[in-house]
């Protein structure tokens, strides 16, 4: 008959700084995209760009030759 060697538990418990630094920086970085993709997606910036490339092609009017403009003074 064979005797059951029983050990006692440990009480301490290990962690692996490494493992879980990485694992910290992964999910951080992950969450960020995914936060950064839902606030500013990609066709909103795509139409931000637009609307300032229009924006520059725009030229000064005369005033003095559109009688119907509002007069600012």
């Amino acid at each position: 008959m064979s005797r059951i060697l029983l050990v006692p538990p440990q009480n301490t418990q290990y962690y692996d700084k490494r493992w879980s630094c990485e694992l910290f920086l992964l999910v951080s970085i992950s969450t960020s995209v995914i936060l950064m993709q839902y606030l500013l997606p990609a066709r909103y910036c795509d139409l931000l760009h637009k609307a300032a490339a229009h924006l520059g092609c725009w030229q000064k009017v005369d005033p003095a030759l559109c009688s119907n403009v509002l007069q600012h003074q």
